[in-house]
């Protein structure tokens, strides 16, 4: 469940401002997710894997992560991360918001493509989770 959280920090920014409910966002996020799985073409079981810890190098897992982070606008259509929605985000979806920093700075990859860029920070994230 840890890990649902995980990939949810990367989509957290689908809600605006996080001025919405729990239920606003978690809605929100499945609504992405959908709309990720249908536009890459990934196995739903692949996301699962992932959200559980198998993370592997597959370029429909990457393509779906990136789907993630650009409709949760932690990159941008080329790629970018922005580096604020992170900060901006992050402390609503850790436990310890006096983390965000050292996540950003520790997590957040600016080389390579702009999906070896979401797998790598999805992975990192997850790595990195202590409430594992």
């Amino acid at each position: 469940m840890k890990y649902f959280i995980l990939i949810s920090v990367l989509v957290s920014v689908f809600t605006c401002g996080f001025a919405a409910s729990r239920a606003t966002w978690t809605q929100k996020f499945f609504s992405f997710t959908n709309e990720c799985i249908a536009d890459t073409g990934i196995e739903a079981d692949i996301v699962q894997k992932a959200l559980q810890g198998h993370i592997t190098n597959d370029p429909k897992l990457k393509t779906f992560l990136f789907c993630m982070t650009k409709k949760g606008a932690l990159q941008n259509a080329n790629g970018e991360v922005q580096i604020e929605e992170f900060k901006k985000q992050l402390p609503s979806l850790v436990e310890n918001p006096e983390t965000t920093i050292e996540l950003v700075r520790k997590c957040v990859w600016k080389e390579g493509t702009p999906e070896d860029i979401a797998l790598q920070i999805y992975g990192c994230f997850y790595k990195t989770d202590s409430n594992k």
